[in-house]
């Protein structure tokens, strides 16, 4: 009897196991498909697909669905995550159903349009579970005021609402250029916050000087800047001449009166 009962116990705890690794549902719409039974596989041209549970949808010339291994590989495919609000176009697309994970690669577009941004580069994973964007690539970051982040690797993450950029170099809506080892873009309160900062001024028309801010941290929203430790001069870059220089605890750019 008790060895009869111990045989149930891990028949139920196999069934649910097996239960649980199948238990996302996917759905298929596509021009023609094609199951191949020894490879656990089904072929789709022209098709989309939509994983129920993840409220991701996918769209691509070529889907290939591993069941046994709960993947998904696509060609030139799009992206759709729901509650997100996020699209994703990119060349390759292998999306683990089990893990939620997306690993993008080639030409990848990425709009955010809860957040107004975009991102492109050639390598991303995104985790639907951890609600992360990642890469490891130089990638370019853009929002809506005009701003241009160009970064040797990234973090987003979405429920946070914080890109953490790493070796970054800034070109924003002024035509004002920064570099940065390190920042962190916060979404929610529409700042720019980092430290070890090179700050070049857009050069005025008809002038030779060249204005440039350099300091330990920076604060930098719509309105002003704000840099801690700073050094401020216009002088022109020149060899074997110090330039003209002013230092302070707190430097601020106000950004609409153009002034420091």
């Amino acid at each position: 009897m008790k060895n009869n009962f111990f045989l149930i116990i891990i028949i139920v705890i196999q069934f649910l196991w097996i239960n649980q690794s199948y238990a996302k549902q996917v759905e298929f719409k596509a021009k023609d498909i094609e199951i191949i039974k020894d490879k656990n596989l089904t072929i789709a041209n022209d098709a989309s697909v939509i994983i129920v549970e993840d409220s991701i949808s996918i769209k691509g010339k070529k889907i290939e669905y591993y069941k046994d291994k709960q993947l998904l590989l696509v060609n030139d495919g799009i992206v759709l995550v729901e509650e997100k609000n996020l699209k994703i176009e990119s060349d390759k697309i292998s999306y683990d159903i089990d893990k939620s994970t997306l690993d993008l690669e080639g030409d990848i577009k990425i709009i955010d349009q809860n957040n107004n941004l975009a991102i492109y580069s050639n390598k991303i994973n995104y985790s639907n579970y951890d609600e992360t964007i990642k890469s490891e690539n130089n990638s370019k970051i853009t929002d809506n005021l005009g701003n241009v982040y160009q970064v040797e690797n990234f973090e987003y993450s979405l429920d946070k609402k914080i890109i953490k950029l790493k070796n970054v170099k800034v070109l924003d809506y002024d035509d004002n250029n920064f570099s940065l080892d390190l920042a962190y873009l916060d979404l929610q309160n529409k700042e720019l916050i980092a430290k070890d900062v090179n700050f070049n001024f857009k050069t005025p028309d008809g002038t030779e000087n060249e204005p440039r801010l350099k300091g330990l941290s920076l604060v930098s929203n719509k309105n002003s800047t704000i840099v801690k430790k700073g050094t401020f001069t216009l002088c022109k870059k020149r060899e074997n001449c110090p330039p003209w220089e002013m230092s302070a605890d707190e430097i601020k750019h106000d950004k609409n009166k153009k002034t420091i």
